[in-house]
């Protein structure tokens, strides 16, 4: 006999991260739609929050598919493109901290 209970933990998170990396996904496409213009703060800022949930989306599926993968001796490759996609969105954010840093430095 099949018994179900709730869901656990990490089925939870993926569900929230599929939702938070569609609401998002949703943002910057209508963002983008309507301002084609944007100030370059909305631009980083939307891009950042971008990468960041498609990197929450990876880490809460990885208990789905990181078996398969362990057994395919492909985690030094994927946690290498982690650390590419941290960077990334390191720099993302740094260029927007620079952004206003700069504004703040003009208005004095």
């Amino acid at each position: 006999m099949i018994e179900y209970g709730l869901p656990s933990i990490r089925e939870v998170g993926l569900v929230a991260a599929v939702a938070s990396f569609a609401v998002v996904t949703a943002g910057v496409y209508v963002a983008r739609r309507m301002n084609g213009e944007a100030p370059v703060a909305l631009k980083y800022g939307l891009t950042a929050l971008w990468m960041y949930a498609a990197l929450r989306l990876y880490s809460a599926s990885s208990f789905t598919w990181g078996e398969l993968m362990s057994d395919a001796g492909l985690f030094p490759l994927l946690r290498a493109a982690v650390l590419v996609w941290q960077t990334l969105i390191l720099i993302v954010c740094m260029a927007l901290v620079g952004y206003y840093w700069r504004r703040w430095r003009r208005s004095r």
